[in-house]
């Protein structure tokens, strides 16, 4: 049985790379994509949910 794991935050450095190690280790891996999927629906039926989401912060330039 496939073992399967999402992803938030699948474009930085951490989540990228966690995606292609359990993608490597025979899991079906779903990247989550803030602009159009639904966080209730992604997590539905998932084994695995890797959080690599940056938090939100407004004072980067502060």
């Amino acid at each position: 049985m496939t073992q399967t794991l999402l992803v938030l935050g699948p474009t930085g450095r951490f989540g990228r790379n966690a995606a292609i190690a359990f993608e490597n280790a025979g899991w079906q891996v779903h990247r989550f994509n803030r602009k159009t999927d639904n966080l209730d629906t992604a997590a539905r039926g998932v084994d695995v949910i890797v959080q690599a989401w940056n938090p939100v912060y407004s004072k980067w330039n502060a």
